[in-house]
C-alpha cells in the first residue's frame, strides 16, 4: 500500500488485539463502541439510570426524524458531543440538537490537540 505522496509506504491499520487489518471506519466503530459502553458502566455504577443520563440513545426531533447525541442529560437538556471536528451553531447537528433540548447547552468535547472543550448555547 502507498500513501499520497507516491512511493511512501502507509502503514495498515490493524486492530490492536487480534492483529488483523481493519478499516477505519470499523476503527472508529469500535472506539465508539468502547467508550459508549465505558460510560454506560460508569452511570449504572453510581446508580444513575436513563432518568438522569443517556448515553448514544435516540433523542426525538419535533418536525420528525431523530439525533444520537454522545451523552444526554434530560434532566436540563444539557449535551455533550464527542468530536475531533469543528462544529458551530449553525452545524446541522448541533442546530437539530438545539431544537430538540430547548435551547440547552451543548458541549463540544474534543481532545487539547484538536482545540479542546468549548461551549455552545446559553
Amino acid at each position: 500500500m502507498f500513501g499520497p505522496a507516491r512511493g511512501t509506504p502507509v502503514r495498515p491499520l490493524t486492530d490492536d488485539f487480534t492483529g488483523f487489518t481493519m478499516s477505519k471506519t470499523a476503527r472508529r466503530r469500535r472506539r465508539d463502541n468502547f467508550a459508549r459502553d465505558q460510560l454506560q458502566q460508569y452511570a449504572a455504577s453510581q446508580g444513575d439510570g436513563p432518568a438522569f443520563i443517556q448515553i448514544n440513545q435516540r433523542l426525538s426531533l419535533p418536525q420528525g426524524g431523530y439525533r444520537v447525541p454522545d451523552v444526554y442529560f434530560p434532566q436540563d437538556g444539557t449535551i455533550f458531543d464527542g468530536t475531533i471536528g469543528t462544529k458551530t451553531a449553525t452545524t446541522p447537528q448541533i442546530v437539530d440538537y438545539g431544537i430538540a433540548n430547548g435551547g440547552a447547552p451543548i458541549y463540544i468535547v474534543r481532545p487539547p490537540s484538536y482545540g479542546g472543550t468549548y461551549l455552545i448555547g446559553p
